[in-house]
């Protein structure tokens, strides 16, 4: 919907705030005084992350929520609902020039100060209110790597930059899309001199731009984690791999209870490689759900035999289910 008929434009006061996040306003009051209100850490991937604890978090999301409300443009396809990485994957080809770059270090480069001037200048909020929603928001000076509100905040606090560039892309004749931070322009004038340009206007913006890229013609590239190719869009290798892994896992199980566990990663991999190439993946997913279902009412008829009373000192005679009935091989035939 349009900004002004948003419930998070112009608050005006601390009560209307603590009203539309939900949550007394000494409570929130409270939370922006705190020095406590992150774990940090790295996580598997040795991404540095900045964790908001219970309290913060459920109001961050709220407020995610709210900013989630306003319309965005036809290029962002992050945090925005039935869009996604694949979906910005399809917007480009490898029938056309494509330039790619990505912000370094986004979230810890989004400033505090860049928060405030959104929240005063384009949501038009009253400085204290707003300077009170800074402390709740961001975290040593910049939005927090591990906040379910810096992927739609950092956008709009950037929103300039990224018009600036769906602009310049347009002029081009060219297709600009966003994921986060990872921009993507495609079209006949994709070129050097245009992914030059990006850079001067990313660092306009006091950022740097990095991963910088530029892919001819029919040169098979990933587009955010999506293999393009001549033949459409497919998994990955490393995606794949992953799945071939899932699927060795789930052959090795021997009880119900491993199969009941690993079918889910499994499971989650093969809807993954659906959405991206349902071709090649659908059929393969559908199979797998299935086999979910019939190792559920196995676990579920074993369940039954296990507690079923003593009949004339015999148990009853339905024989529990075997697990190798349901071998998974998903890349049968049929």
């Amino acid at each position: 919907m349009p900004l002004c008929q948003t419930a998070i434009f112009r608050i005006r006061s601390f009560r209307r705030l603590a009203s539309i996040l939900v949550i007394p306003e000494g409570d929130l009051r409270d939370l922006a005084a705190s020095t406590s209100n992150y774990m940090e850490y790295f996580n598997a991937k040795r991404r540095w992350i900045e964790e908001p604890k219970r309290k913060l978090k459920a109001v961050q999301k709220r407020f995610s929520l709210l900013l989630g409300q306003i319309k965005t443009p036809e290029y962002l396809h992050s945090a925005v609902r039935k869009r996604s990485y694949v979906s910005n994957a399809r917007q480009h080809t490898v029938d056309l020039m494509t330039v790619k770059a990505d912000v370094k270090a986004f979230y810890l480069s989004a400033r505090s100060a860049e928060v405030f001037h959104f929240l005063t200048d384009v949501l038009e909020w009253e400085k204290d209110v707003a300077g009170l929603t800074v402390k709740l928001l961001t975290w040593k000076g910049h939005l927090p790597t591990g906040s379910s509100a810096s992927p739609i905040l950092s956008f709009w606090v950037y929103k300039h930059l990224f018009d600036a560039i769906d602009e310049m892309a347009r002029s081009e004749d060219c297709i600009f899309t966003l994921y986060v931070d990872d921009i993507t322009i495609s079209g006949k004038m994709a070129n050097r001199a245009l992914l030059g340009r990006t850079r001067k206007l990313i660092g306009g913006a006091r950022l740097r731009a990095h991963k910088m890229r530029v892919y001819p013609r029919k040169m098979p590239r990933l587009v955010t984690g999506v293999a393009q190719t001549v033949g459409g869009l497919k998994l990955p290798y490393q995606r794949r791999k992953l799945l071939d892994e899932a699927v060795a896992k789930m052959a090795d199980a021997c009880t119900l209870s491993e199969q009941s566990e690993r079918i889910k990663p499994l499971l989650g991999r093969l809807c993954e490689a659906a959405e991206i190439d349902p071709v090649s993946w659908l059929a393969k997913r559908d199979k797998a759900i299935q086999k979910q279902k019939d190792i559920g009412l196995a676990c579920l008829a074993e369940s039954k035999f296990a507690d079923s009373p003593m009949i004339s000192g015999r148990k009853s005679a339905r024989a529990p289910i075997n697990p190798a009935s349901l071998a998974f091989a998903p890349w049968e035939d049929g």
